[in-house]
């Protein structure tokens, strides 16, 4: 499934991420140093940027502002499922490093937005819950280059969910609410003050968000389109939003990961 990964995320917000990391030392850090006025898009991140070809804060950080945060929660599903079912509250109890890996997996579900990831990497509304799963049944991990971005995207969103609801389980040793259930819900009913001011930060950069999303999508289509000083300062201002919401302070509810077993 990697090169459909790749050629998904193709259309994801590289200009913002490039012009948002760039290093003085860029030598050093294998990143962008200063670049020059009225560069193309297509000069500045190439033809058909490749995501998991890239080094690891790069990836992360495209990833994040895609909206799509999988690379925190990609593999988690298999990982879970190959234990027993009610034994997952268990292992959360008993092991300090489970309780901080299911808090920071529920805090990456949280801050995944697909609205935003339909609008930036398909240039779509979000589809109903009907295409999405059409969508999803098409995707083939075996396959190379064939799946299209919809299809990929939808398959990511499912999976996304398939993971929230064990870690629901993990966390709270209820099983998933089958209505009113989204990717909130880990970290608004286990952290519920937590998932309260990364709401608050969500909201307060909606319009920055949905800005780089359509800047993004802009750019996608028009890839000889010339990046001057108004439209680099803009990005990096979106960008820097963004990024606060991107990256909140998990160690809010350190104290609650720390509590022992009764």
């Amino acid at each position: 499934a990697n090169e459909s990964f790749n050629k998904l995320f193709t259309n994801a917000p590289w200009i913002s991420v490039i012009l948002g990391n760039l290093s003085s030392r860029p030598s050093k850090r294998g990143g962008h140093g200063t670049i020059d006025q009225n560069i193309t898009v297509r000069n500045l991140r190439g033809e058909n940027p490749k995501l998991l070809d890239n080094r690891a804060i790069t990836v992360e950080r495209v990833s994040a502002h895609s909206g799509t945060h999988f690379l925190n929660y990609l593999s988690v599903y298999e990982g879970l499922k190959s234990i027993n079912y009610d034994e997952l509250h268990e292992m959360y109890i008993c092991s300090k490093s489970c309780r901080d890996f299911m808090r920071n997996t529920a805090l990456s579900l949280h801050m995944t937005d697909f609205d935003i990831a339909w609008f930036t990497m398909i240039g779509e509304t979000h589809p109903d819950k009907n295409e999405i799963i059409s969508l999803a049944k098409k995707f083939n991990p075996n396959q190379s280059e064939k799946n299209s971005n919809k299809e990929t995207l939808a398959w990511l969103e499912l999976y996304a969910y398939d993971v929230a609801k064990l870690v629901y389980k993990c966390i709270l040793n209820k099983d998933p609410p089958k209505d009113n259930f989204d990717l909130h819900s880990p970290l608004r009913s286990g952290f519920s003050n937590l998932a309260q001011q990364l709401t608050i930060r969500e909201e307060s950069d909606e319009f920055g968000r949905y800005a780089q999303a359509d800047m993004t999508n802009f750019m996608n289509n028009n890839l000889d389109f010339l990046l001057g000083t108004h439209e680099c300062l803009t990005l990096q201002a979106c960008y820097a939003a963004a990024d606060v919401v991107n990256a909140p302070e998990g160690g809010l509810n350190i104290e609650l990961t720390r509590q022992k077993p009764n």
